[in-house]
């Protein structure tokens, strides 16, 4: 999560225009971005659940 504020901020300190883009864009699509954050943790714990199964 903090490499992704240091790398707005980085953006922002480079072009302005670019970074207000970009957080639009993040924010227009938030609920996909949040859904696939889920998914790919979901999948991390039914990965983890099946490497701890014993065969």
């Amino acid at each position: 999560m903090m490499s992704l504020v240091l790398g707005y901020g980085l953006l922002q300190l480079i072009s302005q225009a670019t970074a207000a883009l970009a957080l639009s864009l993040v924010l227009k699509f938030k609920w996909i971005i949040f859904c696939v954050i889920c998914l790919f943790f979901g999948l991390l714990a039914i990965d983890q659940r099946l490497v701890k199964r014993e065969y």
